[in-house]
């Protein structure tokens, strides 16, 4: 898949060293990260980082930086990764966006782009998990074109698992 993407206001890239600073104070934000595990310190933020760069180097997509582009901040993260559910191995858009940039639609933005790269690749199912009570999370997997498919459950969470339309 491609790992660099643009959108009318976002260009998502891949995460470098010099992001750690940025990635650092979005995932501090324990209202940002209730539904990602929490906040994390500036050591879990540097595996991370490290993680998100062997995704790509391992499976050719990965997490993408987002970035505004009318400022080239990074707001968020977006892209494609590997997860496992009930047994078999999908591949997940998942879409995070820094409190300070919510409500200004960066988080749909981020998905289509990803979904559309995706589908362009040849890959045709793409599902996204979402926590039961993230309504702005729903929002966006609905707006991307995600449909609803089931209720699962991942390590003793309940998630909804919704899946692109284009199957």
């Amino acid at each position: 898949m491609k790992s660099e993407l643009e959108t009318a206001r976002l260009r998502l890239r891949p995460f470098r060293d010099g992001d750690l600073d940025a990635l650092t104070s979005m995932f501090s934000d324990p209202i940002a990260m209730r539904y990602l595990g929490g906040p994390r310190d500036h050591e879990r933020c540097l595996n991370d980082l490290r993680k998100y760069v062997a995704t790509w180097e391992l499976h050719g997509a990965g997490p993408l930086a987002v970035v505004r582009k009318r400022d080239e901040r990074l707001v968020g993260r977006s892209g494609l990764w590997p997860c496992k559910v009930d047994g078999v191995i999908e591949l997940e858009v998942g879409y995070f966006i820094e409190r300070e940039s919510w409500g200004q639609g960066y988080a749909t933005e981020a998905c289509r782009a990803v979904l559309a790269a995706a589908i362009e690749h040849g890959i045709d199912r793409i599902v996204a998990l979402v926590a039961l009570d993230n309504i702005a999370s729903i929002r966006v997997a609905e707006k991307s074109g995600l449909k609803f498919e089931k209720t699962t459950t991942i390590e003793s969470e309940r998630l909804q698992l919704y899946v692109n339309a284009n199957r």
